[in-house]
């Protein structure tokens, strides 16, 4: 059980991008109040969902902005730091990422946050004023703080989310349901069987791109029980982009979990590596295969699948390698061993300097397309002593 006693730990994931923060109980109840306009609504919001992200228009000013949907993500927040200087201060937190970086974060409150038909008043924001801002295509996170007293349905095949405060609006629709828990962070918490009937306590994370995220508590638990996981494959190097930069290289392990269960769906060939969060996590890859709805009246997670109702083929795998923007330069940050790009030779640290003969000059442009680039690779790259060396594989 989580308890208030001098500091509340929340976390932000953005991406790859993780942040956790600390604050002063009576700031934590100052986020957590904003008002809204409408009573008894249920409006269905367009959504792009690209790259596994959800991405929701939301009206600030009279302008429209790109917010991600993060049900990993306590508040709301905005990359603006200009945007949020217009709105008055309520305090600020120190705010600890991924990799352990502390640095302050501002907490303003915005007089008017328009999502389609409902407006959000007065509603608290931390302003994320980031070494990554010029590198991410969005301009601020819808937290989990604005579903409180409300149900959430996300909808891929039609993308839509559909959010109302309407406790029997969904009460026709059939899927597999887990209870979830609340703490401190209105974070949902719920129970699933990842693999060897060995029970984890996971959060429902739609900053998370893949399908689960295995936490080192819940592999340690495994390992304490003599549970062996079949080892797939073994990377190197800065995996975790932190709000405020990327942290040291470490060893990471790639797992493939064939017996998950989710309430008793059966969910083979699932791809994981380990994370340092403090609690696994269900990914945005989950709402390929189904709705999901966020029940935070009646507290229930309901997933109902899109196709086969027992069973789901995850087809969510970790790229080869991560790219990250260091020192105004484009650099391997980490690389798996059974890649092909690393049986080319390309390793962490390299710098990366041109792709199929096109330089690079955009930095934050290129690593924000390179999701996108498909095909015959040929990558031109400076090694750890500065020469240059040509890989060419297939992405």
């Amino acid at each position: 059980m989580h308890k208030i006693i001098s500091r509340i730990i929340f976390w932000f994931i953005i991406g790859s991008q993780s942040l956790c923060s600390y604050s002063q109980s009576s700031l934590f109840n100052k986020i957590n109040k904003y008002n809204i306009s409408n009573k008894n609504f249920a409006d269905t919001i367009p959504i792009e969902f690209i790259q596994n992200r959800i991405y929701v228009p939301v009206t600030i000013h009279n302008r429209v902005y790109r917010f991600v949907l993060d049900t990993g993500s306590f508040s709301c927040a905005l990359h603006d730091e200009d945007l949020a200087s217009e709105y008055d201060s309520i305090g600020r937190l120190n705010v600890k990422d991924i990799n352990n970086t502390d640095k302050k974060g501002l907490v303003v409150k915005v007089s008017s946050l328009i999502i389609d038909k409902l407006e959000f008043k007065d509603c608290p924001m931390i302003s994320l004023k980031t070494q990554l801002s010029p590198c991410t295509d969005i301009d601020g996170i819808i937290g989990v703080n604005i579903l409180k007293d409300k149900i959430l349905k996300i909808d891929i095949h039609n993308r839509v989310i559909i959010l109302t405060d309407r406790k029997n609006f969904f009460k026709d629709e059939n899927g597999r349901t887990l209870p979830f828990k609340i703490y401190n962070d209105y974070i949902p918490h719920f129970s699933i069987i990842p693999t060897n009937n060995c029970k984890d306590e996971v959060i429902f994370d739609t900053g998370n791109m893949a399908f689960y995220s295995m936490s080192y508590k819940y592999y340690k638990k495994l390992m304490r029980e003599k549970i062996q996981l079949p080892i797939v494959d073994k990377g190197f190097g800065k995996f975790n982009r932190g709000v405020w930069g990327t942290g040291n290289d470490t060893t990471n392990l790639k797992f493939q979990l064939d017996d998950f269960a989710f309430d008793g769906l059966a969910i083979s060939n699932v791809k994981t590596i380990l994370c340092p969060s403090m609690n696994s996590s269900i990914g945005a890859d989950i709402l390929n295969y189904g709705s999901m709805i966020l029940d935070y009246i009646h507290k229930n997670l309901i997933f109902i699948p899109y196709q086969n109702k027992n069973a789901v083929v995850s087809k969510y795998d970790y790229p080869s390698f991560k790219l990250i923007p260091e020192n105004r330069e484009v650099k391997i940050g980490a690389i798996w061993e059974k890649s092909e790009a690393y049986h080319s030779g390309l390793r962490n640290g390299f710098i990366v300097r041109s792709v199929n003969g096109i330089h690079i000059q955009d930095i934050c442009g290129f690593i924000n397309q390179w999701p996108s680039l498909k095909g015959d690779i040929t990558m031109e790259c400076l090694d750890l002593k500065n020469n240059p060396i040509v890989f060419h594989f297939v992405k």
